[in-house]
């Protein structure tokens, strides 16, 4: 089937090859836009590595839509569950739900990815379903007012109790990777347990306007004191998307970093699969519900 546009990411190279396993296992087939109507789940993620453990249940069929990013679908019950792949960053998460929304209007979305961790019980492959975002204004130090997030039914059955699941608390947008410590010095304590990540503001703000709610699942892929946002700050490019050729170079300078990109790897990889631990049962949840 080949890349599609979202995954140009560096970050989500390390899920090419689960993919291209599991896409077999799965039964993943080349798909065409569907007819149906009334389809009420939407999935947003910015690499493919956030959903992968979905592929692992056969049934779904991938297209590329008009802009070349990957989107996933099936019918669960008579109801389509759509998940596209929108490349990091805002721009792109809008861009990904003016796509997902095209042909349909959903009962609830679903922003779901890694995240930095803002709070210290936070720990990596921890999962925080929130309540609430905010934006983080770096060149003026403040916070937007919050926007409120929908919390997904019944949470005693996807791990609501679970010392890793955490109900509540919040998300911080940010428009470029920002210092951690920073951020969890100035949320208020209704905030916490917080995250940090680059999309869910914006996808809040804009599906609030439509009266469509959105769920916030993110897991930790990197904790408070783990400085991570420092050094992918310096292999970003203009349009915020990881650059091989900064990474390369910062390498030289640094050969020490390679320790760094392999332990964040590894951190991810814990992430999707705490992801992967919650996801088909949030999604049960909706259908049942």
């Amino acid at each position: 089937m080949g890349t599609c546009s979202g995954d140009t990411d560096l970050l989500d190279v390390s899920s090419a090859l689960f993919y291209h396993i599991d896409r077999k296992r799965a039964g993943i087939k080349a798909g065409q836009p569907s007819t149906m109507r009334g389809m009420d789940i939407g999935i947003l993620t910015a690499l493919r590595m956030e959903g992968w453990p979905l592929l692992r249940r056969k049934g779904w069929t991938m297209r590329r839509s008009s802009s070349g990013r990957c989107i996933y679908e099936r019918v669960e019950g008579g109801i389509r569950i759509r998940w596209i792949v929108t490349g990091m960053g805002a721009a792109r998460a809008m861009e990904g739900l003016e796509e997902i929304l095209e042909d349909l209007s959903p009962r609830a979305l679903l922003s779901v990815g890694f995240a930095g961790g803002l709070h210290s019980e936070l720990g990596v492959g921890h999962v925080v379903a929130a309540d609430r975002v905010t934006r983080f204004h770096e060149m003026v130090g403040t916070l937007s007012p919050p926007c409120m997030t929908h919390l997904p039914p019944r949470p005693e059955t996807w791990g609501g109790r679970s010392q890793r699941v955490h109900l509540g608390g919040g998300v911080v947008s940010v428009d470029a990777p920002a210092s951690k410590v920073q951020l969890a010095e100035i949320l208020p304590e209704e905030f916490m347990p917080a995250v940090v990540d680059m999309e869910t503001y914006y996808l809040c703000e804009a599906l609030c306007a439509r009266e469509v709610p959105l769920a916030a699942i993110r897991s930790i892929s990197d904790t408070l004191f783990d400085p991570v946002e420092e050094r992918i700050r310096e292999w970003m490019d203009e349009s915020l998307r990881l650059s091989g050729r900064l990474i390369l170079r910062d390498l030289m300078r640094r050969p020490g970093g390679i320790y760094q990109i392999a332990r964040m790897a590894r951190n991810a990889l814990s992430a999707s699969r705490a992801l992967g631990t919650v996801l088909w049962p949030i999604l049960e949840a909706y259908l049942s519900s």
